[in-house]
């Protein structure tokens, strides 16, 4: 009588239709994106459709959980994409996008009111630099951008080239040996048998009986076989109060990947073909290419956080390092600009300390004031370029003149 009360995390096992009828109205469905073509043989990507709602559902204290996108389906204000021409347009992921802030106070709108010129937002969440660039070349190339930043996250950005890389592999193992042989789960098999059935299709109860099992499944088949969880809870302690954060331990894997690199089970190779192509792409459309690298907030934080696994200090210390020093190596090597953004964001954390904190101490991500941080040292990097300034204080004057 009343699916609206079914929660997310059941309604995601349901039979695609009966999920679709339930969600229609209440979350963003499959039906408000669009399914974008890739050119470089990668895993399915879709994006937004325009004017779509958002709704989260972070709790830290101000957040933004319901945001409209604009007519493009990306974190702007409703009419900018209309300019025939943008002067600089920003890719990333979550940490680009407007999760959890408003359009008008990402880091990408802000540096339009730094910089006194165009800007557009392409960013994204879930997704890595192979996506990234998809996405330019879909939405960007048209507006003919003087200057394209890459934002790179530190916390996952690796995750998602190696999802990228993976999917590459498995793909031309499929052709190489035909279908996919892996063994299905009990538990999945009984599922598929059932996925066709008159009930799944038409019964809500007989979905929410189904979806319940498979969480329970799922739950009892993690706690007897899966590895014990990491435990990547820490706090900031600041002089004057104590902060936890990461309080629902997410982002496990980037301490996963991070104690895979000594032993070279993973390598930052995996970005190399993606910061390749972003350099050709460059060359090929007159923009300057810019990277920028934001990092995780025990990162930014580093002279105040405690690990509770004490053990995780030195390694995630290591795994910034070695990050940064490989994209500034990349940098010299293949002719694109980097910007480290975590010195800044570092100073400002010792300035602020807890009293304006640059990330939300549960999900993890940019508040506003940590968007202000990154435009502000991204503008004061991008003016010491000469090629830049010249550009700027055209673009400058020519608003003045109008």
């Amino acid at each position: 009588m009343f699916p609206a009360l079914i929660p997310i995390s059941l309604l995601i096992h349901f039979n695609p239709g009966t999920r679709g009828q339930i969600a229609k109205g209440r979350e963003a469905t499959v039906d408000d994106t669009i399914l974008l073509n890739r050119d470089d043989n990668g895993p399915p990507l879709r994006v937004w459709k325009g004017n779509t709602d958002i709704v989260t559902y972070y709790r830290d204290h101000g957040v933004v959980n319901k945001i409209k996108m604009d007519d493009r389906g990306f974190c702007n204000s409703t009419g900018l994409y209309k300019n025939s021409q943008i002067d600089i347009i920003t890719l990333g992921d979550s940490f680009t996008w407007c999760t959890t802030v408003t359009p008008n106070q990402t880091w990408t709108s802000r540096l339009n009111g730094y910089m006194g010129i165009s800007t557009y937002n392409l960013g994204m969440g879930g997704i890595g630099l192979y996506e990234y660039l998809q996405i330019f070349k879909k939405f960007g190339t048209s507006k003919f951008p003087k200057i394209v930043i890459l934002n790179v996250y530190e916390g996952n950005d690796l995750r998602d080239a190696d999802k990228y890389n993976q999917f590459l592999k498995q793909d031309l193992k499929s052709e190489k040996n035909g279908k996919n042989h892996s063994k299905p789960s009990i538990a999945h098999k009984i599922y598929e048998s059932l996925s066709g059935s008159f009930l799944l299709s038409k019964s809500y109860v007989f979905n929410l009986m189904v979806a319940s099992m498979k969480n329970l499944y799922s739950f009892i088949y993690s706690s007897l076989f899966l590895p014990p969880e990491v435990d990547f809870h820490y706090q900031l302690v600041f002089p004057e109060k104590t902060v936890p954060f990461n309080l629902e331990n997410v982002d496990q894997n980037e301490v996963s990947y991070a104690k895979d690199l000594p032993g070279g089970k993973i390598s930052f190779e995996l970005f190399s073909n993606a910061l390749k192509e972003f350099v050709q792409l460059s060359k090929r459309d007159h923009f300057i290419p810019i990277v920028t690298y934001t990092p995780s907030a025990h990162t930014a934080y580093r002279q105040f956080v405690h690990f509770k696994d004490s053990s995780l200090t030195n390694i995630l210390n290591q795994f910034s390092l070695k990050q940064r020093n490989f994209f500034q190596s990349k940098a010299a090597e293949l002719g694109f600009t980097f910007i480290d953004l975590t010195p800044s964001m570092q100073s400002a954390t010792a300035v602020s300390k807890s009293q304006k904190l640059l990330y939300f101490p549960t999900n993890l991500h940019l508040s506003p004031y940590g968007h202000e941080i990154i435009a502000q040292a991204i503008s004061e990097h991008l003016i010491k370029f000469p090629k830049i300034s010249e550009f700027v204080s055209l673009e400058i004057k020519k608003n003045v003149d109008r």
